[in-house]
């Protein structure tokens, strides 16, 4: 997912046609979601609400019908998640997990697939922003204290593809904890690590959520629009820029 959305959709349109022709049904329903999600990740977020309903041309949650074995529905619920993630609603995203997704989310219905690595450190993003928020609430540092130490056994074990998830997830536990000066060491070092790589849509969530970080904690005007304006960057190179435009225009009302 970190390539540009415009090269992923024009590959969905490709391939769905292949997976048509294997009529296999569980192949066919998972393409159309992630084509669908590709497409939505590129619209504004007021454009993209998956509070309700997931819906587009590709796939309609309304009108389609539902496997209901729980394996089957791993990819409309890491859709659902990455959408609610990178338009920035952790409250939402979280309800889910407490709610309609517990105990089914891709990592555990899907055990060992590459992609469920990377929905568990989303997960935990989400699971942070909410402790931040609500200090008193047990039940968000636990869940995100938990991501931590999953992912932190997947960095610790040399696993080169989540050394930035790792970092990431100990900047957001040094805010929690209060300990900004590690905090601000290890966003630059997370950011660092997915640009490097090449994770757009990571360095651009990254230098968002450090953005907000300087005017929350630190009440950073300055820091806070340039950590944003480089967000906005890094989504309009990956593509979302229904997400970029949206940022844009919020710095302008600052």
């Amino acid at each position: 997912m970190g390539l540009p959305l415009g090269q992923i959709t024009k590959n969905c349109q490709r391939i769905s046609v292949q997976i048509e022709e294997t009529k296999l049904a569980a192949n066919i329903f998972a393409s159309h979601i992630y084509w669908q999600m590709m497409l939505n990740l590129q619209l504004p977020p007021c454009e993209s609400s998956v509070k309700f309903q997931f819906e587009g041309e590709c796939f309609s949650q309304s009108s389609q019908t539902i496997p209901a074995h729980d394996q089957k529905q791993a990819p409309l619920n890491f859709a659902i998640g990455e959408l609610l993630l990178f338009f920035g609603d952790h409250e939402a995203r979280t309800k889910r997990l407490l709610g309609d997704e517990k105990g089914k989310t891709y990592f555990e219905l899907l055990p060992g697939y590459l992609i469920g690595r990377m929905e568990s450190f989303h997960r935990g993003i989400a699971w942070f922003s909410m402790a931040q928020k609500n200090k008193g609430n047990r039940k968000y540092r636990t869940n995100a204290h938990k991501i931590k130490k999953l992912v932190g056994k997947w960095a610790k074990a040399g696993d080169p593809n989540v050394q930035h998830y790792y970092r990431m997830l100990c900047a957001e536990d040094a805010v929690l904890k209060k300990k900004y000066v590690m905090a601000d060491q290890l966003y630059k070092e997370a950011i660092a690590l997915a640009a490097r790589g090449g994770h757009l849509h990571h360095a651009a969530l990254f230098n968002e959520r450090f953005g907000e970080y300087q005017l929350e904690v630190h009440s950073d005007m300055e820091n806070h629009k340039f950590y944003i304006q480089q967000a906005i960057r890094y989504y309009t190179e990956w593509g979302a820029v229904g997400k970029a435009e949206d940022l844009r225009a919020k710095l302008l009302m600052l």
